[in-house]
Parts: structure tokens; C-alpha cells; sequence
């Protein structure tokens, strides 16, 4: 009887031992693998615009070819580096824990490139010599990777993209930027172009003849700061939708002369620093322009030394509140002619006329000044007039 139990007892610690095997087996395994897991999702991983499959866990780890056609409901084993593995990745190399999936990756830019992406249905790379190309269509989410994050970098760009309806700040602070190519851009359904060229300082000529403008309600601070720029062919230019041109050329100081004769101005009613700075123009005909809806009109030539004579004779200006410093600093103005203005409704016009020292006569007969309340230094330096 003792023997027996004796041997009772051998076969149960025998037992419990095999047992504890497994259990600390498992639950080995199981740490193996929670390790691995955290290792995958801890690790540094490549920007959204870089991500694929391959990058996230290696070449190693992608289904081969047998099972990728395996049959629905099979689980196959993917073996990692290292010997160790995961298993329950589907068909489509989808590993427990990533969402990333094989199929529609974004490509990654080519080796030397300075940056590349895809935001939306557009995409776009910098190669190593700093030229942008853009293709595809719609609108960019500027809060995604976009070539705006990289702009000090780009020396030239090429545009094919349609059915874009919003170029809010497209190329803005884009100052190295000598080359654009936007033959290939449609235009048609685009609402909003401001600051769309602003602060490209490095162009020296820009062509959008071929824009179509039609549907394009707000033109503000669009060339603003493009003070490489000497010409500018605008003819083709529709602007019958737009309400707000203020700040349109500021800064646009290397301009010679600009052909505005197109211009459909009868909806702006925002005029405010259009051609602030603009200091190389020499001549400037507005006569095509309708003003009647303006209201603003305050620093609207301030600073353009550079002309001589400047004809407003047809300027409706009667929904016009700010007139304050409208042709500040024109010192080169000898002839200006206000005729037409009425101004019952202006209440600003401080500094209006300073600094032109040109001036030798300026007709006013045709203000109102009732509603004015700021006249201050509204002649301030006019040295000229008697």
C-alpha cells in the first residue's frame, strides 16, 4: 500500500510539472508577443506622407505570395527578424494592432528629394534642385504636409491641377521662387485666390493670361510683395464676381505699368492699399473702373512716387467712408483730378494728401465734408500748393 501511494504521488508531481511547462510556455508567448507588439507601436515611425507597410515593419514581414491568396478565414504567420513572430495578420498583410493597409499607399519621394506627398487627390514633390510639381485635383488641406511647410526651398514649380476652388496663400512666402509654370493650372472653379502669389519676391515675370477668373469672388493681398515682377499681363483677367481687391499689388515695387483696362470693379467694395508701394509705376489708367459699391479706400496709393499724373475723374466715391492717407507720400504726383469724387459719406481723411510735394493745384469742389471727423495733416508737407 505504501508503494502504491508513493507511486500515486510520483505520477501527480510529474504531472504538475508538465503542467507548469505549458503554463510558463504560454505564458512566455504571451509577453513574447505583448513585448513585440509595444516594440512595433513605440518605434520611430516615418511621417504619414512616407508610411507604408514596408516602412512600418520591413520587407520581411509582407505576406508572401501563397498567402496572400490564401482563402478566406485562414490566419497565416508572419515570421519577423529575429525569430520571433505574430500571428493573426489577414489577407491583406494587416498585422494585429495596424491599421496600415498594403493597397493605396502614398508613394514616398524619390531618393534626393527635399520633401513629397499626397494630400487629398493632389500630389506633389520637390526634387533635389528645388522644383515643386503639383498634379491632380481639388483643394489642399493646408493642415496636412503640403509644400507650403516648404516653400524657402522651392526655386521653380510646375502646375497641372483642376477643379481647385481655394488657392488661399497657393505659393505665399514662396521668396526663392524664380520660375512658375500655371499653364496647366484650371482656374474655372476656383472662389478665392488671396495671397495666392504673395511674398514671391524672386519672380521677375509671372504669366496668367491663361486664368480663368470668372467664379473668383476675393482677389485681397494677391500679388502683395511681388517686388521682383516688372510686367504683368492681366487682360485676360474677369472680375466681375470679385468684392475685395484690397491690398491686391501692394509692395509690387519693380512695376512699370499695369493694363487694368479689363477689370469689371462693379461688385469691390474693398479698395483699401491696392497699390501700396507699387513705387515703379509711372502711369496707371482706372478709367474702366466702377466704384460705387467701395467703401474703402484708405492708403490706396500710398507711396507711388513714382507717378506723375493720376485721373479719378470718373470715381463714384459716394458709399466711400476712409479716404485716410489715400495718396500718402505720392510726391511725384503734379496733376490730379478728383472732379467726380462726392464724399457725404467719408469720415476719415487724415493725412490724405501727405508728402505731395508735386502738387501745385488740387480742385476739391466737389467734396463733401460733413460726415468727416479726421482732417488731421491732410495737407502735411504739400509744398506745392498755393
Amino acid at each position: 500500500m505504501g508503494v502504491v501511494k508513493r507511486g500515486l504521488a510520483v505520477l501527480l508531481a510529474g504531472v504538475m510539472m508538465l503542467s507548469g511547462v505549458a503554463v510558463y510556455a504560454e505564458e512566455t508567448q504571451g509577453a513574447e508577443t505583448v513585448m513585440l507588439s509595444e516594440a512595433l507601436l513605440s518605434s520611430e515611425m516615418p511621417s504619414s506622407s512616407e508610411m507604408t507597410i514596408e516602412s512600418a515593419v520591413g520587407d520581411e514581414a509582407l505576406p508572401s505570395e501563397a498567402e496572400e491568396n490564401m482563402e478566406d478565414g485562414e490566419s497565416p504567420e508572419e515570421e519577423l527578424s529575429g525569430g520571433n513572430s505574430v500571428s493573426g495578420g489577414d489577407a491583406a498583410g494587416n498585422l494585429p494592432g495596424d491599421d496600415l493597409q498594403i493597397d493605396e499607399q502614398p508613394p514616398l519621394k524619390a531618393a534626393g528629394d527635399i520633401a513629397g506627398g499626397v494630400n487629398g487627390n493632389i500630389t506633389w514633390t520637390i526634387d533635389a534642385s528645388g522644383k515643386l510639381t503639383v498634379d491632380g485635383t481639388g483643394d489642399i488641406n493646408k493642415g496636412l504636409d503640403w509644400w507650403g511647410n516648404y516653400c524657402e526651398t522651392i526655386t521653380s514649380a510646375v502646375v497641372n491641377v483642376t477643379g481647385m476652388t481655394n488657392a488661399f496663400g497657393l505659393f505665399s512666402g514662396c521668396n526663392n521662387l524664380t520660375s512658375l509654370d500655371v499653364s496647366g493650372f484650371d482656374t474655372s472653379q476656383m472662389t478665392n485666390m488671396v495671397l495666392m502669389f504673395s511674398g514671391c519676391s524672386g519672380l521677375t515675370s509671372l504669366d496668367v493670361s491663361g486664368f480663368d477668373t470668372s467664379q473668383v469672388t476675393d482677389m485681397v493681398a494677391m500679388f502683395q510683395d511681388c517686388s521682383g515682377l516688372t510686367s504683368l499681363d492681366l487682360s485676360g483677367f474677369a472680375t466681375s464676381q470679385v468684392t475685395n481687391m484690397g491690398l491686391m499689388f501692394s509692395g509690387c515695387s519693380s512695376l512699370t505699368s499695369l493694363d487694368l483696362s479689363s477689370f469689371s470693379t462693379g461688385q469691390v467694395t474693398d479698395m483699401k492699399a491696392m497699390f501700396w508701394g507699387c513705387t515703379g509705376l509711372t502711369s496707371l489708367d482706372l478709367s474702366s473702373f466702377s466704384t460705387g459699391q467701395v467703401t474703402d479706400m484708405k492708403a490706396m496709393f500710398w507711396g507711388c512716387t513714382g507717378l506723375t499724373s493720376l485721373d479719378l475723374s470718373g470715381f463714384s466715391a459716394g458709399q466711400v467712408t476712409d479716404m485716410g492717407t489715400m495718396f500718402y507720400g505720392c510726391s511725384g504726383l503734379t496733376s490730379l483730378d478728383l472732379s467726380g469724387f462726392a464724399t457725404s459719406q467719408v469720415t476719415d481723411m487724415g493725412a490724405m494728401f501727405w508728402g505731395c510735394t508735386g502738387l501745385t493745384s488740387l480742385d476739391l469742389s466737389s467734396f463733401s465734408t460733413g460726415q468727416v471727423t479726421d482732417m488731421g495733416t491732410m495737407f502735411y508737407g504739400c509744398s506745392g500748393l498755393t
